[in-house]
């Protein structure tokens, strides 16, 4: 299996043609704020492929650097994950 990186239009993709048939509308967000965290470095698309072909997907929000308040309560490590 390989794991591969989505840019921004292979994630659009994925959200056309899976997403809105694998969770309910209230379970996914915009493609605008995806999108936004993206561009931010907050957020990872990333494609599971077997012989070329889409087997899984996981789109995830890295945020430890944005969820630290300074009241000592943020969540892990601080800096984005590359």
């Amino acid at each position: 299996m390989e794991i591969k990186k989505l840019d921004l239009a292979e994630a659009r993709q994925v959200c056309d043609e899976h997403m809105m048939y694998d969770f309910p509308d209230n379970e996914r967000k915009p493609f605008s704020s995806i999108e936004g965290m993206a561009r931010k470095g907050w957020y990872r698309c990333l494609g599971f492929y077997e012989e070329e072909r889409l087997a899984a997907y996981a789109f995830r929000i890295f945020a430890d650097d944005i969820m630290d308040t300074g009241n000592g309560c943020g969540m892990g490590r601080k800096g984005r994950i590359e």
